[in-house]
């Protein structure tokens, strides 16, 4: 990403404009006096205090001297603050410094920014009357394509000195801010250690949101700077598990946190299945809305089918009631055993419709021969509707996804690691070939080309790789390419169109814009434990720690005697 140091110079210089007439609160805590005891206050409280023009208190002599030099740049190269020598360009540009600047500001409480407020400089107001936000983004995506070659020319020599110094500065910014965000993290971090130890529970306290689009910003600037990336996300790594909880108890449906997917190691499992969670619809909570099932047991996947392939996505999205014919029993429970029970029968051999991992049954991809069922692509989108649904109401249904089938959902190249457990023979081979040496592969030993052969109900058939593959001799210089399209044909074209159903079927509830989205935010691993739990044996310690007894005391002779049972 490259940022014109002359860009930069306007975007501050506003900055500095309108922080001149406006009072702002910027990373100030609110602590209730009468829930210290059960808040923790964030560091900031005590480190700052509301400020009006200088920014952050602990980079404040940095700020002065930044201001000074931007306020001698604006008038050293007739900056387009008077009035009547604007031309087109410079009225551009400084509209874009504008919407840059304010929307920076607008987080820390700079808001209700209107044409004629007061508060807004006049020397801005007069040639940049505030737009709506879109009209904005239009008028600065075509800027940036106008503007570049007036920039370079009308900046001198002695303005570039003073601009890098600048940006220096900003520099300087960007690493105090981050130091101190470290340094928040950290007292978070003893907060809920101290907590912990004295057998307290551990609070967020909502000031901490802004923590967030402090962190937000530092990315985008950490964009800017060779070596400022790794020393962001270093920071983040080491407080993961902080910056997971901040996720968790403040990121919203709506709005936009995929920065912090740009590493997933700075984040735990708990916050990447909320980042992708938060992507589904609220489910409403109205019985009267419950899309009903009646379901013979005997008749488990004809009849679910009939009830989920058929209906309306609005009408699932609105949640389940579930009964079985000839049972009473009703609620969450049995909602869970339909889940389960379906679940089965969709992936189940018999039915042709997904294939099992050789080496771990539980792992499931689309079979390339599922057309032996004559509505085999209906059912792939129905199956696709029932794990969104079974992912909705937080139902793990016993079965995982292959990692070649998770790619493709994820829109991800299947490559040759990915088929490791898919095919194993296959891997092997391909393995070989692209290890074997040079000299025997030219010497035509293998005498392959670039075709493969599929044997189908019966039938053999010889398919082209590529457009003419019969007639392309495979050698040493284009093994990988070999590879990579047997890869491909095997696991990506012979079964697209199953894919692409059972995509859909996730789509109608989820929604297509945010399918692949949803499978970005997790790792394969993220989706196992969704879907099917982890094989962790269960902490009995831990399970004492989290249970509350009712009407008896944890050293009653009925206590002791469960908890033995279960280390039993």
């Amino acid at each position: 990403m490259v940022i014109e140091h002359d860009f930069i110079h306007e975007i501050i210089f506003v900055i500095y404009l309108i922080l001149s007439k406006v009072n702002y609160p910027l990373l100030v805590a609110v602590a209730d006096s009468d829930s210290d005891l059960d808040m923790v206050k964030p560091p900031i409280s005590s480190h700052y205090e509301p400020v009006t023009t200088k920014g952050l208190q602990s980079i404040q002599a940095i700020w002065q001297r930044l201001k000074m030099r931007l306020t001698v740049a604006a008038v050293n190269n007739n900056r387009p603050f008077s009035g009547g020598a604007i031309n087109v360009w410079r009225r551009r540009r400084l509209r874009q410094s504008v919407a840059v600047a304010i929307s920076i500001l607008r987080p820390y409480g700079v808001n209700g920014v209107q044409h004629g407020d007061d508060w807004l400089p006049g020397r801005v107001r007069e040639v940049c009357p505030w737009e709506d936000r879109q009209h904005t983004e239009r008028v600065c995506g075509l800027d940036d394509r106008e503007g570049s070659h007036h920039a370079q020319c009308s900046v001198e020599k002695d303005d570039d000195q003073l601009l890098e110094e600048e940006v220096d500065y900003l520099r300087l910014v960007f690493i105090r801010l981050l130091s101190k965000m470290d340094e928040c993290f950290r007292f978070i971090a003893e907060c809920l250690a101290s907590k912990e130890s004295g057998g307290r529970g551990f609070v967020l306290n909502d000031s901490w949101s802004e923590y967030l689009r402090i962190l937000k910003d530092l990315y985008d600037t950490s964009k800017v700077f060779d070596g400022a990336e790794e020393m962001f996300w270093t920071v983040l790594r080491f407080h993961k598990n902080m910056l997971s909880a901040l996720v968790v108890a403040f990121v919203k449906r709506g709005g936009d946190h995929r920065w912090v997917l740009d590493n997933k190691g700075v984040t735990n499992f708990e916050c990447r299945r909320h980042l992708a969670m938060i992507l589904f619809p609220a489910v409403e909570e109205d019985f009267d809305m419950l899309h009903e099932m009646l379901i013979d047991r005997s008749q488990v996947l004809a009849e679910s089918f009939e009830y989920i392939g058929r209906a309306k996505p609005e009408s699932l999205r609105s949640g389940l009631f579930m009964e079985f014919k000839n049972e009473k029993a009703t609620g969450p429970g049995v909602l869970r055993e339909w889940f389960v029970l379906v679940s089965r029968e969709i992936f189940d051999s018999r039915h042709a419709l997904f294939v099992s991992c050789p080496n771990d049954c539980r792992r499931f991809y689309p079979n390339p021969a599922s057309k032996v069922h004559p509505r085999h692509l209906e059912y792939f989108r129905f199956a696709g509707r029932v794990i969104a649904l079974a992912l909705l109401e937080r139902v793990q249904v016993g079965i995982v996804f292959d990692r070649v089938f998770f790619a493709q959902l994820a829109g991800i190249r299947v490559s040759l690691e990915d088929i490791r457990d898919a095919d194993p023979c296959l891997y092997r081979s391909c393995k070989q070939i692209l290890e074997m040496d040079a000299d025997f592969i030219d010497s035509d030993a293998l005498g392959l080309t670039f075709v493969r052969e599929l044997e189908e109900l019966g039938c053999r058939e010889v398919v082209e790789l590529c457009p003419g593959g019969k007639n392309i001799e495979f050698n040493s210089q284009n093994r990988e390419h070999y590879v990579d399209l047997l890869i491909q044909h095997c696991f990506v074209t012979s079964i697209s169109e199953q894919v692409a159903n059972f995509a859909q079927g996730l789509a109608d509830i989820l929604s297509s814009s945010k399918l692949q989205q949803f499978f970005q935010c997790l790792e394969l691993e993220d989706l196992d434990w969704m879907l099917y739990g982890s094989e962790n044996t269960i902490s009995i310690e831990d399970w004492k720690a989290h249970t509350v007894y009712k009407d008896y005391k944890e050293s009653d002779c009925q206590i002791s005697w469960f908890w033995e049972d279960c280390r039993t």
